[in-house]
C-alpha cells in the first residue's frame, strides 16, 4: 500500500537532507561517495515511482543538485548504468503532457542533468541496445522536450552503432512512420526535431549498403505517404531525406504507384503552395528518368510518365512574376525522356507533348523542347521525319541552335516540306548573327546535292556570293562541289575565283578541285586550258598531302581535252614513281598512248553480247530457282543433322592428325635406323636402279602397288625394305635372280654379295669426341665435325662410324665408352627424341664430360625428360645473333667455336697428325681468353701464395659494374672468383659454385631487388653462411630495402651494408668512400695483403 503524501515526505526528508547537505562534504572522498551513491539514485526513482506530485518535484531537485555538482560517477558499474537507463525509460513512457511542462522533465532528465552529465559518460557499447530504446521512447512522446533529447542522443555514434544491431535500425525506422502528425503539436519544433533524427538515420545508414537494403520496403510507404498526405508536412519533410544517392530501381515495387499518386497530387488546387510535396514529386520523378533511361527500361512507366506531360502541359506554368512555377520546372525536367531514352515506343509516346512544347512561349520550355530533337535524331529519325514541317517552322521562327543538322538529316525523307520554304530559309542568311548562316548552309547542303534545281538562278548568285566570307568560305564550297556536275553553267563565269580559294582556303581543297574538274571538263578546250595551265604551276608547290587533288583535275580535263593530256606527258612521267600518284600517272600515259579507248570499245561490244546471253539465262535461271528453293527446304533439315556429324568428325580427325604427327615422328626416327642398317652395296645399286624401271622391279618381289607408294625413297628405299624385312640368307640371292631375269647388269665394283655380312673395319684410332645429334640437323654437326677434325679431334658421327649391316646401339655404345667427351647438339628435336636421351644418358651413367651445345634458340633447360638432366650444365650458344655474322658457311659466332674447343682441349689434346696448319698455333679469340684470366696468378706485388679468392656473388643484371668492382680488387693483388670467368659450357653449375664458395675468404653479396628474388642467388647467400664464410653486404640498388625482403633477410640482417651510390661502376674508379670502407672490412681475411690492402684504403682516405 502507496504510503499518504504526509508521511512520502516524512521519510524522504532525511534521504534529501542527506543529498543536499550530507553528501556534498564527502565529494572530495571517493570511497565514501561511492559507497552512497548507488543508494541515493536507487531510492530517488523509487519515490518518483510512488506517483505523487510533490515526491516527483524533490526528486527532480535531488537529481538536479547532485547530477549538476558531478557528485555521481558511474564509469565501470554497466548492470546498474543498465538499470537507471531503463527507469529513465519507464519516466518517460508514463510522464503526463502536464508533468513534462510543470517538472521541465526534458530539461532535468536531458537536457542539463542526469543522462548528460551523470549516464552518457558511463556509456559504453553494451548499452547500445538500451540506448536505442531510449531514443525510440523519446521520439515516441511527439514532445518538443523529449524531441530535442532525441535529437542529441542520435548523434551519439559512439554508443549507437546500427551496423551491429540491425532489426533495432529497421524498428527504429519503422517508427518514424508511425508517427501521428497530428500530435506533433503546433509549434513546428518538434516536427522539425523529428525530421532531423531521421535525416540523421539516413545519412548513417547511406554509409552502410547491407542496411539500405533492409530498408526499401518502409520507405516506399513513407514516399507513397507524402504524396497521399500532402496536408502534412512531416511526410514531405521525411520524404525529401530519402533521394540522396538512392538507388530509385529498388523501390520498383511502388513506382508505377508513386507515378499515378504524383500525377494526383499535380492537379491538386494547393500543390503550388506544398513546398515538400513538390520536392518530393520532382526528386522521385527526375531519379527515375535518369536511371530508367540509362537501364532502357522505361517502357514499363512510359503510360504514367505520358499522363503526367499531358496534365503538366494544360496547366499554368509561369507564376506572377513571369517565371517558372513548380508546374513548368516539373514540365522541363521531364523533357529529359526524349533526349536521354533510346527506346522507340517511349520516345512516340512522350513526342506528342514534346511538340507541344516547342509552340509554347516560354523559352526555357520551348528551348528544352528543341534540346529534345537535337539529341534524338540519330536515334529516331524515322519517327520524327513526318513531323518535319512543324520542326521547320518552329525553326524559322527562333532559330533553335544547332538544329541545321537535323533538318538536313530529315530531308531525304520529306523534301517537298523544305522546299516550300525554300524563299524563307534564304532570306534568313542575312541575318547578322554569324552562326545562323552556317547553320543555313547544312540545311542547304543536301537540297544542293539531291535537288539542285530547286535553288533559283538568284539564290546560286546569292551563295556564290557569299564565298568572300572567310567563316563560310568551306562549307558553301562544299555545298557547291556536291551540286558542280547537275548546274555547271551556274559557275563557270568564277572559274578564276575558284582558282583563287585554293590558296585562300587549302582545308577545302577537295571541293574546289571537284568544282574545277567538273567545269573543265564540260567547258570549251579553253576554259580547260586555263584550268590546267593554273594548277600545273601549283603542283610543285602544293603540299605532299594535296598533290593529289591537283594532278587529279588535271587528268580529268585531259581525259576530255587529249592535247592537254599531251602538253603535261613530263609531269606524270616525274611523278611515275610517287606512290600516291603512281596509278593516276599510269593512266594518264596510257591515255596518251591511245591504248585504252580502243581496248576500252572493244570491251563494252563483247559485255554488250554477254548481257544479252546473260539476260536469256537469267530468265531460265529464275525458274530453276523456284524449284530449287523447294528442293533447298528439304535439304536444309538434312544439313543441320550432317553439321553434327561433321562437328564429331572434326574432333576425331584432330585426335587422328595428332596420332599420325607422333607416329610419322617415330617412323622418321626408324626409316633412319633402318637405312644406317642397310649392306654397304645398296647406295651404289640404288643409283643404277634410277635409271631403269625400279617398280617393275618392285612388282617382281612381290609389293603391291599401294606398297610403292608408301616407298617414298625411291629404289634405295625398296632395296632397304627388302634386305632389312627378308631373311639375310636368301634376301640378296633372290634380288639377284630377279635381276637376272630382267637382264639387268650391274658392274663389278656393284656386285650384290648373297648374305650381308659385314666389311672387315679397318683398324683407325678411337674418336675422342662423341657428336650426339638429332638427324634433321646432319648438315651442321657434319660441318662442326669438319671444323673439328681440323683442329685435331677425331669425332664419332654415325653417318661415318655404322656401315652394312651394323647394330645401332651397340654401336653408340662402343662409341661413347671411346670417347673423352661428348657434344650433345641441343635442339628442340633433340630434346624429345628417345635415342638422343638415351645416348645422354648413357654418357652421364659413363661419367662422360657432357658439353652442351644450343644450336638454335630454345628455353633452357629443355623441356621433358631431358630438362633435369641438363639442368646442371652450362651451354655453349652456338648460333650467331645479327651483330656475330661470319660472312661464311659456319653457322656459330666465332668466339664460341673458341670457347668449346678450349672446353674439350680441357679434357683431351688435339692430335697434331690430323691438324690443319691453320690450328697448329691456335690461341683463343680475347672473348674465349677472358675465363682463363682467373687461372693466373696475382700481380707481383704480391708476396706469397693468396690465403683465399674473394667471391663476387651478384645478379646478372649488374654484371658491368661488377666486372669494374672485380678489376679494381685484382689491381690490388686479389684474386676474385665471378662466374662469368671461372665457368663455361659443360661445366657444372652447383658444383662451381661451391667450389668457389669453400675456397673463398670473404664473399661481397652485391644487393639489388632482383638479386633477393633470384634463386641462385639465395643458394650462394644460405651456402656462405652455413660455411661460416665472412659476408660483407654491398647495396648496388638505391631501390633495394634494408633488409632485403625474402628469405636471404634472416643472414643478412644483422649485418652492415655499404651503400654505393647509382653509377657503381665510376665508384670504383674514382676511389670514392665506398672503396675505402669494403677495403678495410676485407683486409683482416687477407693477412699477406693485409698492410698492402690498409695502404691503399688510407691513400684514398
Amino acid at each position: 500500500m502507496k504510503p499518504e503524501f504526509s508521511s512520502t515526505e516524512n521519510a524522504f526528508s532525511p534521504i534529501k537532507y542527506y543529498g543536499f547537505y550530507f553528501m556534498p562534504a564527502f565529494k572530495n572522498d571517493e570511497r565514501v561517495r561511492k559507497k552512497y551513491q548507488k543508494l541515493l539514485i536507487q531510492t530517488t526513482f523509487e519515490f518518483w515511482f510512488l506517483g505523487h506530485v510533490k515526491t516527483k518535484q524533490l526528486c527532480c531537485e535531488f537529481i538536479g543538485r547532485w547530477a549538476r555538482d558531478k557528485h555521481c560517477d558511474l564509469k565501470g558499474d554497466d548492470e546498474f548504468v543498465s538499470e537507471c537507463v531503463a527507469n529513465v525509460i519507464r519516466i518517460v513512457n508514463e510522464a503526463t503532457p502536464e508533468e513534462i511542462a510543470n517538472l521541465k522533465l526534458g530539461d532535468v532528465l536531458f537536457k542539463y542533468y542526469l543522462v548528460r552529465d551523470v549516464l552518457i559518460p558511463a556509456w559504453n557499447a553494451k548499452h547500445a541496445v538500451a540506448v536505442a530504446d531510449l531514443l525510440m521512447a523519446t521520439i515516441r512522446k511527439c514532445n518538443e522536450q523529449f524531441s530535442e533529447a532525441a535529437v542529441e542522443l542520435s548523434k551519439n555514434s559512439r554508443v549507437l552503432k546500427w551496423k551491429d544491431m540491425p532489426q533495432k535500425m529497421v524498428e527504429y525506422y519503422n517508427l518514424f512512420l508511425s508517427i501521428d502528425p497530428n500530435q506533433l503539436g503546433t509549434t513546428g519544433w518538434a516536427r522539425s526535431n523529428t525530421v532531423d533524427c531521421f535525416s540523421q538515420l539516413m545519412d548513417t545508414i547511406r554509409k552502410i549498403n547491407p542496411l539500405m537494403k533492409l530498408i526499401y520496403e518502409p520507405m516506399g510507404r513513407l514516399l507513397l505517404k507524402a504524396l497521399n498526405e500532402p496536408e502534412h508536412e512531416y511526410w514531405g519533410r521525411c520524404a525529401n531525406c530519402c533521394f540522396t544517392d538512392l538507388d530509385i530501381m529498388q523501390l520498383s515495387p511502388i513506382l508505377k504507384e508513386f507515378l499515378k499518386s504524383a500525377n494526383q497530387v499535380i492537379q491538386r488546387d494547393d500543390y503550388v503552395e506544398k513546398l515538400f510535396v513538390q520536392r518530393t514529386v520532382s526528386y522521385g520523378t527526375t531519379a527515375m528518368v535518369n536511371k530508367l533511361c540509362a537501364k532502357n527500361a522505361m517502357g514499363e512507366y512510359a503510360a504514367e510518365f505520358k499522363a503526367i506531360l499531358d496534365t503538366l502541359i494544360n496547366l499554368d506554368i509561369l507564376d506572377e512574376r513571369a517565371n517558372l512555377n513548380p508546374y513548368g520546372e516539373l514540365l522541363q525536367s521531364l523533357l529529359n525522356i526524349g533526349q536521354t531514352t533510346k527506346e522507340k515506343a517511349v520516345f512516340e509516346m512522350v513526342l506528342p507533348a514534346t511538340l507541344k512544347c516547342l509552340t509554347m512561349d516560354e523559352d526555357r520550355i520551348r528551348q528544352a523542347a528543341a534540346t529534345v530533337f537535337t539529341c534524338a535524331v540519330m536515334n529516331f529519325k524515322d519517327e520524327m521525319a513526318p513531323h518535319l514541317a512543324v520542326l521547320l517552322d518552329s525553326y524559322l521562327e527562333h532559330m533553335h541552335m544547332g538544329w541545321g543538322h537535323m533538318i538536313s538529316t530529315l530531308y531525304p525523307d520529306n523534301p517537298e516540306v523544305v522546299h516550300g520554304k525554300l524563299d524563307a530559309i534564304f532570306d534568313m542568311l542575312n541575318t547578322d548573327d554569324s552562326y545562323r548562316p552556317m547553320d543555313i548552309i547544312v540545311i542547304l547542303t543536301p537540297v544542293a546535292k539531291l535537288h539542285p534545281e530547286m535553288i533559283s538562278e538568284s539564290q546560286w548568285d546569292q551563295l556564290l556570293n557569299r564565298l568572300d566570307n572567310q567563316s563560310e568560305q568551306m562549307m558553301l564550297l562544299n555545298l557547291l562541289s556536291s551540286a558542280g556536275d547537275k548546274l555547271p553553267g551556274y559557275f563557270l563565269p568564277r572559274v578564276d575565283q575558284f582558282l583563287q580559294l585554293l590558296d585562300a582556303v587549302p582545308m577545302s581543297i577537295y571541293a574546289i578541285t571537284n568544282i574545277l574538274a567538273t567545269l573543265g571538263f564540260i567547258a570549251e578546250m579553253a576554259v580547260g586550258k586555263h584550268i590546267v595551265d593554273n594548277l600545273y604551276k601549283r603542283v610543285a608547290t602544293v603540299e605532299q598531302m594535296n598533290r593529289y587533288h591537283v594532278v587529279n583535275v588535271i587528268y580529268r580535263v585531259g581525259t576530255k581535252h587529249r592535247p592537254l593530256l599531251e602538253e603535261k606527258k613530263a609531269m606524270f612521267e616525274r611523278y611515275l614513281e610517287d606512290p600516291q600518284l603512281c596509278d593516276l600517272c599510269k593512266g594518264a600515259l596510257d591515255i596518251i598512248a591511245g591504248r585504252t579507248a580502243a581496248e576500252l570499245d572493244e570491251r563494252v561490244h563483247k559485255q554488250g553480247d554477254e548481257i544479252g546471253a546473260l539476260d536469256q539465262r537469267t530468265t531460265k535461271t529464275e525458274k530453276n530457282v523456284t524449284a530449287l528453293d523447294d528442293k533447298s527446304k528439304k535439304l536444309s533439315a538434312n544439313v543441320k543433322e550432317l553439321k553434327t556429324d561433321v562437328a564429331a568428325v572434326k574432333t576425331e580427325l584432330r585426335e587422328l592428325a595428332e596420332r599420325v604427327a607422333q607416329m610419322e615422328f617415330k617412323l622418321s626416327d626408324v626409316d633412319k635406323q633402318m637405312m644406317s642398317m642397310a649392306p654397304s652395296w645398296v647406295p651404289a645399286v640404288s643409283e643404277k636402279l634410277a635409271k631403269r624401271d625400279w617398280r617393275l622391279l618392285a612388282e617382281r618381289l612381290g609389293y603391291t602397288q599401294g606398297d610403292v607408294d608408301v616407298l617414298q625413297g625411291g629404289p634405295r628405299a625398296l632395296l632397304t625394305h627388302w634386305m632389312c624385312c627378308q631373311p639375310p640368307a636368301s634376301a640378296a640371292e633372290l634380288l639377284r635372280q630377279q635381276l637376272d631375269e630382267l637382264a639387268w647388269t650391274v658392274e663389278r665394283d656393284m656386285v650384290i654379295r648373297p648374305t650381308i655380312i659385314p666389311d672387315p673395319e679397318p683398324k683407325q684410332e678411337k674418336p675422342t669426341v662423341f657428336l650426339s645429334y638429332q638427324w634433321a640437323h646432319q648438315p651442321q654437326v657434319k660441318m662442326l665435325w669438319q671444323h673439328l677434325l681440323a683442329a685435331g679431334y677425331h669425332c664419332w658421327m654415325d653417318v661415318g662410324q655404322m656401315g652394312g649391316g651394323d647394330k645401332l646401339f651397340a654401336k653408340l655404345d662402343d662409341g661413347i665408352r671411346s670417347a673423352k667427351v661428348v657434344v650433345s647438339c641441343v635442339t628442340p628435336l633433340y630434346a624429345r627424341s628417345a635415342n638422343c636421351t638415351r645416348e645422354v644418358n648413357l654418357s652421364i651413367s659413363l661419367n662422360k664430360p657432357i658439353i652442351p651445345l644450343l644450336l638454335e634458340q630454345m628455353p633452357w633447360p629443355p623441356v621433358g625428360a631431358m630438362g633435369p638432366v641438363m639442368s646442371e650444365y652450362l651451354f655453349v650458344r652456338f648460333f650467331q645473333r645479327d651483330n656475330e655474322r661470319t660472312g661464311d658457311e659456319r653457322y656459330w659466332p666465332a668466339a664460341k667455336f673458341d670457347e668449346l674447343l678450349m672446353q674439350v682441349r680441357y679434357h683431351a689434346p688435339p692430335d697434331r697428325a690430323v691438324a690443319k696448319a691453320s690450328y697448329w698455333q691456335w690461341s683463343p679469340s680475347e672473348q674465349a681468353q677472358s675465363k682463363a684470366v682467373t687461372t693466373t696468378k696475382p700481380p707481383a706485388a704480391a708476396s706469397g701464395p693468396s690465403s683465399g679468392k674473394v667471391f663476387l656473388s651478384y645478379q646478372w643484371g649488374h654484371q658491368s659494374q661488377v666486372k669494374a668492382l672485380r678489376d679494381r680488387l685484382m689491381g690490388l693483388g686479389l684474386t676474385c672468383w665471378m662466374d662469368i670467368f671461372e665457368m663455361g659450357g659443360g661445366d657444372s653449375l652447383y658444383e662451381k659454385i661451391d667450389s668457389g664458395l669453400r675456397e673463398a675468404a670473404v664473399v661481397v653479396s652485391c644487393v639489388s631487388e632482383k638479386y633477393a628474388a633470384s634463386m641462385n642467388c639465395r643458394r650462394e647467400v644460405s651456402l656462405a653462411d652455413a660455411l661460416k664464410k665472412p659476408i660483407i653486404p654491398m647495396i648496388v640498388d638505391q631501390r633495394c630495402p634494408w633488409p632485403p625482403a625474402g628469405p636471404m633477410s634472416p643472414v643478412l640482417t644483422q649485418l652492415k651494408p655499404i651503400r654505393v651510390g647509382s653509377d657503381v661502376q665510376q665508384h670504383w674508379s674514382t676511389d670514392a668512400p665506398e672503396v675505402r670502407e669494403l677495403l678495410t672490412r676485407m683486409s683482416p681475411h687477407f693477412p699477406e695483403f693485409s698492410d698492402r690492402v690498409t695502404s691503399q684504403a688510407c691513400v684514398i682516405a
